[in-house]
Order: C-alpha cells, then sequence, then structure tokens
C-alpha cells in the first residue's frame, strides 16, 4: 500500500503479515505488481519506478506525465493515468519507456483490465480560473481542515518548514535537509530531543511582515496538540 505523507510504500508478507516500509519518491499514489517487480506511481515526481521484489529497492525511475494517479499492469504493457494532463501513457515493460500518449480530457483517476481491454475512470476536470488576488489549489487527497497546522499537503504548500525533503527523486528526495532550521539537529537525551535554531531573514507574508522566530513554531505546536 502508499503511504503519501511519508514518501513510501508497505510490503505486507503474507505468512507472517510483518509490514516493511520502502522509500519510492513523492506522493506515491498507486501501485500495481507483476513478474517484473512493483510498479509505484509517485505523484508528486511525475514519476513511475519499479520495486524489485527480492531486494525492495528501486532499481528504474520513468517519467511520465503530470500527477500519476493510476498504475495497471498488464501482461504486455505498463498503463499510467496522469490526473493533473489528462492523459494515459503506455510504457513498454521490459524497457519501461513510453511508447504511447493518449489525452482524454478531464481527470483520469484509475484504470483496470476486461476483456482485453483497458478501461479509464476520468473525473470533471478541476476549475481552472482563479479569484483576482488568490489562488486556487486542487489535490487528490482528502482533508478535513484548511488549518495548514492540520493539514499536511496544505502545510507544505503555504508554509516553511523546520525541515523538508527536497522536491527530488529518491534518494536525494528521501533525506530530510534544512529549511526554516539552521541545520538538521543531532538528537541528544538518549535520541528523545532535537533542539532547532532557527535561522533569520523569514517572514511572513504581506502585510504582517512578521519574522519567523521558534516562538512562531511553538506556536504551531500547541495549536495542533490542543485545536480550538
Amino acid at each position: 500500500m502508499t503511504n503519501s505523507s511519508d514518501m513510501t510504500v508497505t510490503r505486507i508478507d503474507p505468512e507472517t503479515l510483518v509490514p516493511r516500509t520502502i522509500q519510492v519518491g513523492n506522493g506515491p499514489s498507486s501501485v500495481a505488481v507483476n513478474a517484473a517487480g512493483a510498479w509505484v506511481a509517485n505523484a508528486g515526481d511525475n514519476t513511475l519506478v519499479r520495486v524489485d521484489i527480492h531486494t525492495n529497492a528501486v532499481t528504474d525511475t520513468t517519467p511520465v506525465g503530470d500527477g500519476p494517479a493510476a498504475v495497471l499492469a498488464t501482461p504486455t504493457a505498463l498503463w499510467v493515468a496522469n490526473a493533473r494532463d489528462g492523459t494515459v501513457m503506455r510504457l513498454d515493460p521490459s524497457s519501461k519507456n513510453v511508447s504511447k500518449t493518449i489525452s482524454l480530457g478531464g481527470t483520469p483517476n484509475a484504470l483496470a483490465a476486461a476483456g482485453g481491454k483497458v478501461w479509464v475512470a476520468i473525473a470533471p476536470s478541476p476549475p481552472q480560473s482563479a479569484p483576482e488576488g488568490g489562488a486556487r489549489l486542487t489535490t487528490q487527497y482528502d482533508f478535513t481542515s484548511l488549518d495548514p497546522a492540520f493539514g499536511s499537503w496544505l502545510h507544505y504548500t503555504t508554509c516553511a518548514n523546520l525541515v523538508a525533503y527536497p522536491d527530488k527523486p529518491v534518494p536525494q528526495g528521501s533525506r530530510i535537509v534544512p529549511e526554516v532550521a539552521a541545520a538538521v539537529p543531532d538528537p541528544t537525551a538518549g535520541g528523545t530531543l532535537y533542539t532547532f535554531r532557527v535561522r533569520r531573514g523569514f517572514r511572513f507574508s504581506p502585510p504582517s511582515n512578521e519574522a519567523v522566530t521558534a516562538m512562531t513554531f511553538k506556536s504551531t505546536i500547541e495549536r495542533w496538540r490542543t485545536p480550538a
């Protein structure tokens, strides 16, 4: 199964039910399996990666369309539905190259094979216009709050973080780097305490223009722990 928030997939042994977590890339959204391996669509990286089922490691990465939301493995091809650009791509499972791109429009978000054909579920296209002075954001994930402290995708879209994952393919994209923090701290107190030092120069957007400080993060964490 995919774990979009931490850039991994989980493989569960059917006999022991022991889970194994594998780093795959930014925003994994769908998994398909065939004799060649496990294929994972990464919506954040716009890639399709192959995971070797014997080593549990990513061995191949192929750029696909914008926002891959579903992947299907058939005996003769791999199919990827790209939600944000309205296309479906056919890939050769041996070369991993894209052999055909089909423009369907809308938001392709699911694939199935039946009767020798590939079937695609297509949601309506999201509105493209935004109100004057504003921005329109779309996401394939559910969320329950517009408060950045409670929505991980909104948090990463609109806020600066102490540390973050770089917007790069694995392995670089799976290594935490400092953002507002001066550095990624080493843990102390037996691995239970992390002391962050905040870099100067970060400010909130106008009209406040207030400085981002350690107290900013303190109040955000307290708001998250005790929501109103």
